[in-house]
C-alpha cells in the first residue's frame, strides 16, 4: 500500500466526491447460494457481499484451478430490464480491458438463467475504503 502522507493530497478530493454520490445499497445477510452450492463447475466458498442488483461470491473454479469471485444477478433482478442490461454492459467492458492494476476477467456463464461473471479474487478494503481512509 502506498504511504498516505504523498497519497493523501491526490485522493483526497476523489474521497470527498464519495460524499455527493448516493449512499450504495446496504449489503444484506441473505444471499440465494450456500457455501457448498454448485453453479456450473464452480463451487461456493464464501460469501463477499450483494449489493444493490448482485451478489458476490468467493468460488472455486475447477477449470482455473483457484479461487474466484463470482458475480450473479440476484434472483429478485433477473425479470428487470436494467439488471442483466447493465450487467451485459459491464461483461464488455471487462473483456477489453487488460491491465494490472484492475481486477482481471476469467470469463461468464449463465447457471439455471443467472448469469454470472468470473473475476480475479482480491481479499482486502473496497477502493472507496482505501479513499476514505487516505482522506482522514
Amino acid at each position: 500500500m502506498p504511504d498516505p502522507t504523498t497519497v493523501r493530497p491526490r485522493y483526497q478530493g476523489l474521497a470527498a466526491v464519495r460524499r455527493w454520490l448516493p449512499e450504495p445499497a446496504r449489503p444484506r445477510a441473505e444471499f440465494s447460494l450456500a457455501v457448498g452450492d454448485r453453479v456450473g463447475d464452480l463451487t461456493v466458498i464464501g460469501h463477499l457481499a450483494r449489493g444493490r442488483f448482485t451478489e458476490l461470491y468467493q468460488v472455486w473454479s475447477n477449470e482455473h484451478w483457484c479461487a474466484l469471485t463470482g458475480k450473479l444477478i440476484a434472483p429478485e433482478h433477473l425479470d428487470t430490464v436494467q439488471a442483466p442490461t447493465a450487467f451485459r454492459r459491464e461483461e464488455a467492458v471487462l473483456r477489453k480491458l487488460r491491465h494490472p492494476n484492475i481486477v482481471r476477467y476469467f470469463g461468464s456463464g449463465e447457471a439455471d438463467g443467472r448469469p454470472f461473471l468470473l473475476l480475479e479474487y482480491l481479499a482486502g478494503p473496497s477502493l472507496f475504503e482505501v479513499l476514505e481512509s487516505m482522506a482522514k
